[in-house]
């Protein structure tokens, strides 16, 4: 059964390491792709096919880091890495729920502001969640 704790931290571990995302920063796509419908014909009579598009069957996860060297050194190696990332989002509910992606790669090249409240975004983009 499911509970209606809601979902607000998450600890994210890629490449071995875990990195502590700033809070309220996650967003997730299961990368289930789109489901479409479309009428075809059936001898005398219409039939509705149902098909997968899976040109958006991609799991992606935007988060932001805070501009630690830690940070920024770990993450540079892991957009090395192109897309041999498994990303691995540990969600803290009432009890923890697992997310993965495999095959993960780095979709973008952030910007990097060196400040007391400076944030990075990123985005991971990979096979379908698991």
């Amino acid at each position: 059964m499911s509970s209606d704790v809601r979902i607000v931290n998450v600890t994210v571990t890629i490449l071995g390491s875990i990195f502590y995302i700033v809070p309220n920063s996650g967003i997730l796509t299961l990368g289930k792709g789109t489901k479409t419908q479309k009428p075809a014909i059936a001898g005398n009579s219409i039939q509705m096919i149902y098909s997968d598009n899976l040109d958006d069957a991609i799991g992606k996860f935007e988060f932001k880091l805070y501009p630690t060297q830690g940070n920024i050194i770990n993450m540079a190696a892991i957009q090395d890495g192109k897309n041999a990332n498994d990303v691995v989002i540990v969600a803290a509910g009432t009890t923890p729920e697992t997310f993965t992606i495999t095959a993960a790669a780095v979709t973008t090249d952030p910007p990097i502001a060196f400040s007391a409240d400076g944030e990075v975004s990123y985005t991971l983009e990979g096979n379908p969640v698991t």
